[in-house]
């Protein structure tokens, strides 16, 4: 029986979107007091035209305030054999980073400072999985020059939209980007270049192969779902224990 077992994490699937540059100081501001997101990832085989069947579903929840960031660092388990397929969205752990200071911190649970596992400087390579990338500057891939769509309304939320294309040996994918206007001001931003081209911020994609083609292709959704722009009392809690722990713990990265 053959078994394949694969660990898929947003960041192992962004970079076929979106292109980031190396290292970046942190350079996003918002003018909201606080921010609570989920990013959710979901992949259509490319057959799939009425999206009505993904093949997985990833999700991750950040909190965001002041260039202190606390993310969900998951990865989706897949497990595949001859009569079983079977998935499983798992929390390898919690970053928090001190973006002003390029470090961040690893804990097993959501504001346990006990549960540390290890603290790393984003000035030294080392892989950072799940999550959003606050040291990037991402952006769309795309040739040419976007193409307008009339604007759209989903879950009474209005839209405006852009097609881009982008060639991979000589095989088109296309992307529509939704850009979310009642959001200005987010430092979830998936392209701030295009986003000041609409004036608004870009916060979901969805990318997807020209009709007909076969083969291996993708159908990815990629969005950016606000849930709260203040922290519980919970929240707040988490976030004073963790700048505590942090400010008593430096990190030198290794360089």
């Amino acid at each position: 029986m053959h078994i394949q077992i694969q660990r898929i994490t947003l960041l192992s699937i962004i970079p076929f979107l979106f292109l980031g540059c190396s290292h970046l100081k942190h350079m996003a501001t918002t003018t909201l007091a606080a921010e609570k997101v989920q990013l959710r990832l979901i992949h259509y085989p490319g057959y799939d035209t009425t999206l009505q069947k993904p093949y997985w579903d990833l999700s991750d929840t950040i909190w965001y305030r002041d260039s202190f960031a606390v993310e969900e660092a998951r990865y989706l388990h897949i497990l595949d054999s001859s009569s079983v397929h079977k998935e499983e969205n798992r929390l390898r752990c919690y970053r928090v980073s001190d973006l002003r200071a390029d470090n961040y911190y690893e804990f097993a649970r959501f504001g346990d400072t006990t549960s540390f596992m290890g603290a790393y400087s984003y000035r030294d390579t080392v892989p950072v999985w799940g999550g959003w990338l606050f040291k990037r500057n991402s952006h769309i891939n795309y040739d040419g020059e976007p193409v307008a769509l009339p604007d759209t309304v989903i879950n009474h939320v209005r839209f405006r939209r852009l097609r881009t294309v982008y060639h991979t040996n000589n095989i088109p994918q296309f992307t529509i980007c939704y850009f979310r206007c009642d959001r200005q001001g987010t430092v979830f931003n998936i392209d701030r270049k295009l986003s000041e081209k609409m004036d608004c911020p870009l916060t979901k994609t969805f990318s997807y192969p020209p009709t007909g083609l076969r083969g291996k292709t993708l159908r990815l959704s990629f969005e950016v779902i606000p849930l709260a722009d203040t922290l519980d009392a919970a929240e707040e809690k988490a976030f004073r224990d963790w700048k505590l722990f942090i400010a008593n713990h430096p990190v030198k990265p290794v360089r």
